[in-house]
Order: C-alpha cells, then structure tokens, then sequence
C-alpha cells in the first residue's frame, strides 16, 4: 500500500480484516512514522503479516527499488494524485498488478478537477483491480469496458474515514468562534438541528499552512453565513 494517510488508513484497516487474501502487507509512505504506528496499533489484532517502508513515490527511482525489494503481487494505489498515477505507470513498465482504491470517478473533462480527472483515468486503463466508492463509479468503470469480475464497490472511503478518526472533543484555535455549536471533526449541527454538515476540504501541496488554514476558516464560515434554504435529513 503506498500511502498512510485518511483513506490510506481506513483501506489499510479493511485489508487486514480479509488476511486470508492480504496474507502480507507492505505499507509505505513518505512519512514512515505514519505506517509504524498504524502497524503497531493493528499489531496482535490481525493475521496479516505488516511490514513498513519510507519511499517518496515521486522519486521514481526510490519506488522502484522498494517495489524490487518487497516484491509484491499487487501494489494498492488510492485516489487521483499525481503520485498514484506514477506509482501505476511504474508497476505497469515492471507488469506488477495495480489495485486502485476508490476508482471510477469521472467527470470525463481531463482539465476539470486537473490533474485528477487525467490521474484517475489513466490508472484505471493500468489497473487490474478496481475498488469502486459508489455503484455509479462502477458504471462508469462498465462503460469504458473494464473486467466486471474486477470491479468491486467497497463503499466511500472518505466516509468511512471521517468515521474512523472523527472525535465528538475536536478542537481547533481556528473554531473557536463557534464554541457552543455540537462539532464532530467538520461535522456540525450548527443552523438546524435537522441539519448535518460534512466538509472535505482539499487543498494543493503547494499551499502553505497559513492559506490551507484561511482557506478552512473561510469555508467554514461561508457555511455559518448562508441561510438554510433546503431542510437535509441526517
């Protein structure tokens, strides 16, 4: 598995809940103390043999000798990055199988969201497995005439990972203003009790702290300001 982060977590978890099939598991990512963790909490709770490894999948070179080194039967990629797309053209040039978690998404404009929408139908040309969020996902992966018996929906792994790590006692300096309000991570009540807000805020590696936190704030305020227009049922 390259990658330790949210949804990386929660695929990571579901792999080791099948280890008749996940016997081993390799989970590698640019920050190692990530997947040492992760190992250490599902240490004695699973059969799967876990290892960990440090590999910057954007040095390619670096992915490659980790790949020759662990030797693996698949690779698990996640999303729509840029890193997952090179991971898969690499195992493709090595004729390693790819396994891509939470495939099938389309907009079927390679500029919009860019570069993801190239990212992720790329992969999934690469992609032997295909994991898909949603049944419409699947579709999506039916009509470009990929393998059915290769298609399996598994459920969104961005709510199972808000799920996982979500804590009725998060805080942060930046909420303050909205002390009172009943906060679940980016989960709220705060217009109408009826209501059930869930935000994913996504924001480039390039962006520093300082703009990934205004950008939060103001999102998050945005929703604050607007009034309800359409009552939601949780």
């Amino acid at each position: 598995m390259i990658g330790c982060g949210g949804v990386a977590n929660v695929a990571i978890r579901k792999c080791c809940q099948v280890s008749d099939v996940f016997t081993e598991l390799c989970i590698a990512s640019r920050t190692k103390s990530k997947c040492d963790a992760l190992a250490a909490e599902l240490a004695g709770k699973t059969a799967t043999k876990i290892t960990t490894a440090q590999v910057d999948a954007n040095n390619v070179d670096e992915l490659i000798a980790l790949i020759n080194e662990v030797k693996p039967d698949v690779v698990l990629v996640h999303g729509d990055t840029s890193t997952t797309f090179v991971t898969a053209l690499a195992c493709f040039y090595m004729q390693i199988s790819v396994g891509h978690v939470e495939a099938g998404l389309r907009t079927y404009n390679i500029y919009s969201p860019y570069p993801e929408e190239f990212n992720r139908q790329a992969v999934s040309i690469i992609s032997r497995f295909n994991f898909a969020p949603t049944q419409q996902a699947r579709q999506n992966l039916l009509n470009e005439k990929r393998d059915t018996g290769k298609i399996f929906v598994t459920g969104n792994t961005g709510i199972d990972a808000l799920r996982t790590t979500v804590k009725e006692t998060y805080t942060h300096p930046e909420l303050e203003w909205a002390a009172g309000s009943r906060l679940m991570g980016v989960t709220a009540n705060w217009l109408h009790p009826a209501v059930r807000y869930s935000m994913t805020l996504t924001a480039r590696p390039r962006c520093g702290s300082r703009m990934k936190t205004l950008l939060f704030r103001r999102s998050i305020r945005n929703i604050w300001t607007r009034p309800v227009r359409k009552r939601l049922s949780t």
